[in-house]
């Protein structure tokens, strides 16, 4: 039976070993990682409800939050 982690493991150290003899060679390494897949967009800016604020708070709509 084939072992998973085994064959993983000597897939990682061939292509480890690949990629040394190419910076050993001056070569330009191009990133295998999409860094677009993994961005995450910006959060909404999300703002107070002056009304609310000022209902539980007391607070004045003219005074910053």
């Amino acid at each position: 039976m084939v072992d998973l982690r085994e064959t993983a493991r000597q897939n990682r150290l061939a292509n480890n070993k690949r990629l040394s003899e190419l910076v050993k060679d001056g070569e330009i390494i191009h990133s295998s990682f999409n860094s677009q897949a993994s961005w995450f967009p910006p959060r909404p800016l999300i703002e107070k409800d002056k009304k609310t604020m000022n209902r539980l708070y007391g607070m004045d709509e003219e005074k910053p939050t």
